[in-house]
């Protein structure tokens, strides 16, 4: 993470030491770095491995091991933390006296009914919404965490989305494609705010500020 200064032109680099746990795959953390979610993977073994870590200490809090790959998504507070395998979306509550993860999910979101796979996904501030890539198709779906319900699909790639960041309610979400564009979409108002093309297709990093938007 990097943390502009008053004056926006000088960058500090936030830095956290973390045990050897594989080749990382994936990671998710919450705004102020309290949770962070590493999926990583061992070339010697078959399996992924995903972990609940401290931000402030770099301790591993938590590990689940899958055989399938998984992709993490943690709210802007650091209280809910979701876990994506390929049916279905894991929700997890973090206590905010203990600082643990609920030992099993709070909610469960099936989607096989919808799409083949789940993909990455972002999680808002309330735990109560999810949006994800609907694969094998070029939409995004936004699911209640509460029922399982699809609240709304967002059509407009024509190929793969490979990134997603959202601000905390989801009401404004950017993401970007293989078919070279980044979309910005007003969910609060259902429709495509923005619509450009990039000179990298597949562009994966992206950073969304709550009232403005940073494409990084």
């Amino acid at each position: 993470r990097a943390i502009p200064d008053d004056s926006d032109n000088v960058w500090e680099a936030s830095t956290i030491e973390v045990p050897a746990i594989g080749y990382v795959v994936d990671l998710s953390a919450s705004a102020d770095l309290c949770m962070v979610m590493i999926v990583s993977s061992s070339i010697t073994a078959p399996h992924h491995s995903i972990h609940a870590l401290d931000g402030k200490s770099g301790l591993i809090m938590r590990t689940w091991t899958t055989s399938q790959l998984a992709y993490t998504a943690v709210d802007s507070t650091g209280m809910y933390v979701t876990i994506s395998y390929r049916e279905q979306f894991r929700i997890y509550h973090r206590n905010e006296n203990t600082g643990l993860l609920s030992q099993s999910p709070i909610y469960v979101v099936d989607v096989t009914e919808i799409c083949r796979d789940s993909g990455f996904c972002v999680i808002n501030t309330e735990g109560t919404a999810i949006i994800g890539v609907m694969y094998p198709t070029s939409d995004l779906g936004i699911w209640s965490t509460r029922t399982g319900a699809l609240l709304a699909r967002l059509q407009g790639h024509t190929s793969a989305p490979c990134s997603i960041c959202a601000n905390p309610d989801l009401s404004k979400v950017i993401t970007t494609g293989q078919d070279g564009t980044i979309r910005v979409w007003s969910l609060d108002k259902r429709f495509l705010e923005l619509n450009a093309a990039v000179a990298d297709a597949g562009l994966e990093n992206l950073q969304m500020a709550i009232n403005k938007v940073n494409v990084l």
